[in-house]
């Protein structure tokens, strides 16, 4: 009916190794009501805690608050509608909770735009830093689409897919990508690999920026011709992808020929 009662409230689930089998299992035991039914609102880490607000009418909402982004992969689950009892899925017992990212991922690869051979030379590119310029704090509300007989509802996310930057006067954070990287041909290679989660956000026109710091060294055969040192800087919003949206995870490839 319309009553609703809170069963479990930040119950951590665990992965555990019991009698040789894997189980996800919490340090309470909870048992299955006599009569109704059980939603279920998960979301991970526990260190990162969303505000739920949970309305039997299907009007909750999660929501995140001036979060700041770490080395943490946030993530929200679908909410289980109206279970009363395990099943089985994907080989486990219990209730099933499909999980998205509320963030987004960014990773660079980076490509020498040369010719193998330009009129008797050759160019060899070295990367030395990639620097970005982003928000790094906002918000986001997540709604559900109601309480459908399925066993299964979604949220419904922002419109255009990110969070709202807590200040968007505020001063962007940096992230700073370091390290040589010799380019000597034609293949992209993935540029200081790392897992760096980032706040979906608009690209905005003149705020999020990006530098490139590289050296060209051109030869004629074995010979140093020359060697020049570059640092090149962009605005985002000027790139082709004008957001970075929840749940993507985003490669830029860099290419970077000699200057004419």
């Amino acid at each position: 009916g319309g009553t609703t009662n809170q069963l479990i409230k930040d119950e951590a689930v665990t992965h555990q190794t019991i009698d040789g089998s894997n189980v996800w299992k919490t340090a309470n035991t909870y048992y299955w009501p006599l009569e109704g039914t059980v939603d279920f609102i998960c979301y991970y880490p526990t260190t990162v805690k969303p505000t739920i607000d949970y309305k039997y009418d299907g009007t909750d909402k999660l929501t995140y608050t001036d979060y700041t982004v770490a080395d943490v992969d946030v993530m929200y689950a679908d909410k289980a509608v109206r279970y009363s009892a395990n099943t089985t899925y994907a080989g486990f017992t219990g209730v099933p909770t499909l999980f998205h990212h509320a963030l987004a991922k960014i990773n660079f690869k980076v490509q020498n735009a040369n010719p193998a051979d330009d009129g008797g030379f050759t160019y060899e590119v070295i990367v030395k830093g990639i620097t970005l310029n982003v928000y790094n704090q906002g918000d986001v509300t997540l709604t559900n689409n109601g309480t459908a007989a399925a066993s299964r509802g979604t949220w419904t996310l922002p419109t255009d897919n990110v969070w709202t930057p807590t200040d968007a006067d505020a001063t962007l954070a940096t992230l700073t990508w370091t390290g040589d990287v010799s380019l000597t041909n034609d293949t992209a290679v993935e540029y200081k690999k790392r897992t760096q989660y980032v706040l979906p956000q608009a690209l905005v026109a003149n705020k999020q920026n990006i530098t490139v710091e590289y050296t060209v060294i051109q030869r004629q055969g074995t010979k140093e011709i020359s060697r020049k040192n570059y640092t090149v800087n962009s605005y985002l919003a000027d790139w082709i992808l004008k957001k970075w949206e929840m749940n993507k995870n985003i490669t830029y490839t860099i290419s970077i020929a000699k200057e004419t």
